[in-house]
């Protein structure tokens, strides 16, 4: 039984995918399915083309702020306060 219950799920991956690609891709304007658009070669078109290749990018994280690195001169301050002994 869950030889049968795997080997379902796996075999119906295929149609899903194609299913939910072509609902997809009938969103797209200019379509891509009509080869005209292809001849054509429009700048709207082109822009469709790699669109329908991206991905979503993950949302952008805030990028840490560049910590500064430690200074290896000494301190050059002309007055320098005295330390507590």
């Amino acid at each position: 039984m869950v030889y049968g219950l795997l080997t379902t799920t796996a075999n119906l991956g295929a149609p899903v995918a194609r299913a939910i690609g072509n609902q997809l891709f009938g969103l797209f304007r200019p379509s891509l399915s009509d080869s005209a658009n292809y001849i054509a070669d429009t700048p709207a078109f082109r822009g469709t083309v790699p669109n329908s290749f991206r991905t979503p990018s993950p949302s952008p994280s805030p990028s840490p702020s560049p910590s500064p690195s430690p200074s290896p001169s000494p301190n050059l301050d002309p007055n320098p306060s005295p330390t507590p002994s």
